[in-house]
Order: structure tokens, then C-alpha cells, then sequence
């Protein structure tokens, strides 16, 4: 891939900022258009790679069952999921410890650590938490510390959850690993995590820069180690999970 294609599809086509007019603002936009420049001519070539998040969003919308008006997202920092589900008109609530900056009337911000928060019973038709259960507890973005944390998130949005309601959770899949602020869950350790799973998916891609498929083969997950844990978006496998409160 040419470095044009790599900006072109790098950028997030869902969001845009206009920059305040600006002496420093037009000084960092022209160092970037020189960096830019410098690099497009060094002809590099770039490997394109395509993390969970292409399988997670997708399949969310698609559970999301009819009647359900309310909404939990928790993890919602760093992503535009509670706009967008409000903006389909449904009742979004958001948590997470972090400052959230996008409003809309039909959404409510909750600023809490989840370990601590206590949670309202039997509140939300549905409850939503993409890419950060493994992070919990682990204090990967300055959250407070606790082992225990993946444990104590879920049973509190589980406990916020009503009856009937579903819980919707991804997590990356492969053999039980901590790195670099996350974690990793195989078949066992998930059914422990998550009470009332009705289905789970996996999800895996050959290496890195490989292609997503399905793997129905739970050993394949079980006993899968990533080429680079390290690495950013490290990812190689990934556990759609879908529960219900009776």
C-alpha cells in the first residue's frame, strides 16, 4: 500500500475536527504537510492490518434485539458507539473513568471508576462493553489497579442489566495472557468471567496481517499464542459473547 492509501484509509471517516485559527495550529499543520511530504517521497510501502473492532461493531448492531430502548455502553471513551446508537434513537447511557466530549439528548455520561461505581438494578434493557474488559483493573489508561478487576466490572453491569436484558462483551481470545494492559481469555477462563452466556463466537485472523474467518474449533482458540503481544493492535483473535439475565 502507497503512503497516499495508507492516509486515506488511516483517517477516521466517521468523526472530523475543525482546528481553532491558530499560529501554533497552522505550525504543527505545516510540519505534518512536511513530514508527509518527506515520507511520500521515500516510496515506502505499507501493510494494511485490520483490527477486531471490523468484526465487533458489526455484530453488536446485529444483536441488538427488538423492544430494547435503553442502552449501557461501558468503555465508551475513545469511540463514537453511544453517538451513533443515539443517533438510531435509543437511550444511551456511557460509563467510564475518563471525561467523555460528545453530548446528545438522548445520551447520559457517567464519570466512574467501574470497581467502585454502584450500579443501578435491573436499569437497562442492554449492556455493551467493546475492547475493555481486559483492561480493567489492569491500569492500562491510569485506572485504579485490582487484579480482580475483569471479575468486578462484569458483575456490575451484570447487576445494572434487567431481566431478559442482554449483555454483549468482546475480549481477546487465545491462551490466558497478560501484556501490556490487557488480557487475553481462552474457553474456560470466559465461562468463569461471564454468567448466563446463551453464544459465543470466535473470531481469528492468520498472524497479524492475516484475514478474519470464524473458528468453530475452541482447541484452535485454547491454545492460541499471538506472533507480537507487544505490538500495537496485538490482537489475533477475538471472543464475541452474548449473555442473558433471566
Amino acid at each position: 500500500m502507497k503512503f497516499d492509501e495508507s492516509l486515506r484509509y488511516g483517517v477516521n471517516k466517521n468523526l472530523f475536527f475543525d482546528p481553532p485559527a491558530s499560529p501554533v495550529i497552522k505550525l504543527g499543520n505545516f510540519l505534518k504537510k512536511a513530514a508527509r511530504s518527506i515520507e511520500r517521497r521515500s516510496h515506502f510501502e505499507y501493510q494494511p492490518g485490520f483490527s477486531e473492532q471490523t468484526i465487533e461493531y458489526p455484530l453488536f448492531y446485529q444483536s441488538i434485539e427488538p423492544g430494547v430502548e435503553t442502552i449501557l455502553d461501558f468503555g465508551c471513551v475513545e469511540n463514537i458507539l453511544p453517538v451513533v446508537l443515539c443517533n438510531l434513537g435509543y437511550k444511551v447511557h456511557g460509563l467510564d473513568f475518563q471525561e467523555y466530549p460528545f453530548t446528545h439528548p438522548n445520551f447520559q455520561f457517567i464519570r466512574a471508576d467501574v470497581l467502585s461505581w454502584d450500579p443501578p438494578k435491573q436499569k437497562f434493557d442492554s449492556v455493551v462493553s467493546i475492547s475493555t474488559i481486559e483492561h480493567v483493573g489492569l491500569s492500562y489508561s491510569g485506572d485504579p489497579g485490582n487484579p480482580e478487576g475483569d471479575k468486578i466490572a462484569v458483575q456490575n453491569l451484570w447487576t445494572s442489566l434487567k431481566k431478559k436484558g442482554k449483555l454483549f462483551i468482546t475480549l481477546p481470545a487465545g491462551s490466558p495472557h497478560t501484556e501490556r494492559g490487557y488480557r487475553t481469555y481462552d474457553s474456560k477462563t470466559i465461562q468463569k468471567l461471564v454468567p448466563g452466556i446463551e453464544r459465543v463466537r470466535y473470531f481469528v485472523k492468520d498472524a497479524r496481517h492475516g484475514h478474519w474467518h470464524l473458528e468453530s474449533n475452541v482447541n484452535v482458540i485454547d491454545n492460541l499464542r499471538y506472533g507480537d503481544y507487544g505490538s500495537l493492535y496485538p490482537t489475533e483473535a477475538v471472543a464475541i459473547i452474548e449473555a442473558r439475565k433471566k
